[in-house]
């Protein structure tokens, strides 16, 4: 009577020594997981990046085109204007200001001048260099609103004063100069 429960014993403690451990296939299982979820984090984590840089940029474009028609919007002379200008100005972030450099949050310089839109020596121009052709592609239309005319690398995308609404189709070509190369823009605007 008691050789059936020593054998049920018996087997049960073979089956718990078998399934001690992991085998091959559930090791190669979780390794494949585990790839799949690294491949996609590789892909999406540039992507996220680069829109949260974007957009933090949009914020000290903003920001910047706010705090200069605050100085120069009441008919302040702005003939002088120049990067170092705007450094004591603070019309950038505090945050994108280096010493006497301006940064913008892809690490490229921006650069402050004094300039015209429609004539008569209307206008101050926000240069902003070295942009990869997915946050420029994205950045212009974000800030197109507050300018009244923008280039890219040389090529007007956006000219009010002559009439012209930012071009979707010259904005997809400026924003890639190619040759791995970053954009450069121009915006323009009226005090």
């Amino acid at each position: 009577m008691h050789a059936l429960p020593i054998q049920t014993m018996a087997a049960r403690n073979g089956s718990l020594k078998r399934q001690a451990g992991i085998d091959l296939i559930q090791l190669s299982v979780a390794v494949g997981i585990i790839a799949f979820i690294l491949a996609v984090g590789f892909l999406v984590v540039p992507t996220v990046m680069t829109n949260i840089k974007v957009n933090s940029e949009t914020s000290d474009i903003q920001q910047s085109v706010s705090n200069a028609l605050r100085v120069f919007g009441s008919g302040a002379d702005s003939s002088g204007l120049t990067t170092d200008v705007a450094v004591s100005l603070k019309l950038s972030p505090p945050d994108r200001i280096s010493g006497k450099n301006i940064l913008n949050r892809f690490g490229g310089t921006v650069d402050w001048s004094h300039g015209s839109v429609f004539g008569n020596e209307d206008g101050l121009t926000i240069t902003s260099k070295g942009y990869s052709a997915e946050a420029c592609a994205k950045l212009v239309p974000n800030v197109q609103a507050l300018f009244a005319r923008i280039k890219i690398g040389g090529t007007t995308v956006k000219d009010t004063a002559n009439g012209t609404a930012l071009s979707v189709s010259s904005l997809g070509t400026a924003c890639n100069p190619g040759g791995g190369k970053t954009a450069d823009i121009e915006f323009a605007f009226t005090k």
